[in-house]
């Protein structure tokens, strides 16, 4: 198989959940009506050999039992991409979530992956948990990240994505020419009237990737990252990860 593609198709209501692949968020939220959808994964698949998979559904954000009417679902599949579209190969395994449910259901799991690429980006990043003022630093990574949009730094803004967008069209069989217009339609947003929400101090620190990876999140759970187009009210966040390189004080986004 040329081109593997996996992605995780899942249903769920009345719960909160998290899924995550190698340690890291796929899809998180709080989720009161009935809901599905389809994610890819191979982002977070660096390369060939065991994966890991893990799933959290928790009552709804504020309540300290389940809904009546909870429900839970998620299926790994593996397609092929085949440059004009997707075709089925298989299902790698599915989960549902107990009948005799308590207040926290933890699922994890292991899956092989094949795929065509070997990517270098977190491995070997300084193990956050070992780093002071760790808080502090991230802080300063996402305001000088914004201060870039605020002040047109474009090029330098997409400079500091590079590595992570490399990564995404490797894994994703992005063309070139795909990849150009993804950071395009971003520059053109913010030259539209997209402005930097400032950080507020109430987000959240999150450690991913077995401690390889922080980012900073709001109340919702979204990327602290965020803008907003004043005349119209609309938001946009840009979602990253920061590591730490060894032999840097800085944070920077991580591949």
């Amino acid at each position: 198989m040329n081109k593997p593609f996996y992605r995780i198709d899942f249903k769920a209501g009345a719960c909160f959940f998290d899924i995550k692949v190698n340690d890291i968020p796929v899809f998180s939220t709080n989720m009161e009506r009935y809901f599905s959808m389809t994610i890819p994964v191979n982002y977070l698949i660096l390369e060939s050999g065991k994966q890991q998979l893990s799933v959290t559904v928790l009552p709804n954000t504020g309540e300290t039992v389940f809904d009546e009417n909870i429900s839970f679902a998620m299926t790994l599949q593996l397609y092929e991409d085949t440059g004009n579209s997707l075709e089925h190969v298989e299902d790698i395994l599915e989960y549902r979530i107990p009948c005799d449910r308590e207040k926290a259901i933890e699922y994890q799991t292991i899956f092989d992956a094949a795929v065509p690429y070997q990517i270098s980006a977190w491995q070997s990043s300084v193990d956050l948990n070992t780093v002071e003022n760790l808080r502090e630093k991230a802080e300063t990574a996402y305001r000088k990240l914004g201060e870039m949009i605020t002040n047109r730094q474009y090029d330098e803004f997409i400079h500091c994505l590079q590595d992570q967008e490399k990564r995404m069209a490797v894994s994703m069989y992005f063309d070139e020419k795909s990849s150009k217009e993804r950071m395009d339609r971003l520059i053109k947003d913010f030259k539209e009237g997209f402005e930097l929400v400032p950080l507020s101090g109430d987000e959240t620190m999150h450690i991913y990737a077995g401690g390889k990876l922080v980012c900073l999140k709001t109340k919702n759970g979204e990327s602290a990252l965020q803008f907003l187009k004043k005349e119209t009210g609309e938001e946009m966040e840009v979602g990253i990860f920061l590591h730490l390189k060894k032999g840097d004080t800085a944070l920077s986004v991580s591949p």
